[in-house]
């Protein structure tokens, strides 16, 4: 998804953010993730994930529909 950005000149910072939260063990570090990111994430994620795949239908549905 990041490499995506970059290829296509998206500033990253835009689409995809480190955060930082506070645990009971210290800190985390979790991201900030655009819909525009969410989405290439679910595109070039794995299809054996169930979540991921049916993200992947509805995106190319939305597409051909």
């Amino acid at each position: 998804a990041m490499q995506a950005c970059v290829v296509l000149k998206l500033p990253l910072e835009s689409q995809f953010k480190a955060i930082y939260k506070p645990t009971s063990s210290g800190v985390v570090c979790d991201w900030k993730v655009s819909k525009l990111g969410k989405a290439l994430i679910c595109l070039n994620g794995k299809t054996n994930n169930p979540k991921v795949a049916e993200m992947q239908i509805e995106l190319i549905n939305r597409m051909i529909g």
